[in-house]
């Protein structure tokens, strides 16, 4: 977490169209699940997903001078959102593979339970979480939840004390939880995606 993202959206835009390639880098960190969710609602395949956040965001460093600080930025962001995935369908139009794959994609989620699909989301989510961990503490917590090891015995193999595991521990928790809690949305999404 950078100074910058205690501000909010306009503070962050305005630094941003003056070439601030740290706050526009906490625009994105700050909006970059919404525009994937936006995007799976629509093409439901998570690798366009991925690919229209990219373009989206490079989009608006590109065109940040005609950023307008004091409307929306939420409302401006999924409005390119928008555009980038009708273009994106526009091209599957052309291309027999793509359509092919979207098709695919879509059959794949019809034939998924919802139970299913959030348990892998919040899998997913929760394996990102881990993998944001510093060394340390993302260590002694595998060694705890994965290998099923006491405290004692993690201190023991990692040479540190029974109080430096907890504490390394209950950071690591709280750190996951927050993580999956604050990107969790694209769980629901998924679920929204199904019941349709």
């Amino acid at each position: 977490m950078t100074e910058h993202m205690s501000y909010g959206d306009e503070e962050l835009v305005l630094k941003s169209i003056r070439g601030d390639v740290q706050a526009f880098g906490d625009l994105y960190e700050l909006h970059r699940d919404k525009v994937f969710a936006f995007s799976y609602t629509l093409t439901k395949s998570r690798d366009v997903a991925e690919e229209v956040v990219q373009e989206v965001f490079t989009r608006l460093w590109e065109k940040r001078e005609q950023i307008k600080p004091d409307h929306s930025f939420a409302a401006y962001l999924r409005k390119i959102t928008y555009h980038e995935v009708l273009a994106f369908f526009r091209k599957v139009q052309r291309n027999h593979a793509l359509k092919e794959r979207l098709y695919a994609n879509m059959q794949a989620l019809a034939h998924t339970s919802p139970d299913e699909l959030i348990g892998k989301e919040l899998s997913r989510l929760y394996r990102e979480a881990v993998e944001q961990l510093p060394a340390q503490k993302k260590q002694v917590y595998l060694l705890s939840r994965d290998e099923g090891m006491s405290y004692d015995e993690i201190a023991g193999k990692m040479g540190l004390s029974k109080n430096t595991v907890r504490n390394h521990m209950t950071g690591a928790i709280r750190q996951v939880r927050h993580y999956v809690a604050t990107h969790g949305d694209l769980a629901c999404l998924v679920l929204a995606i199904c019941l349709r």
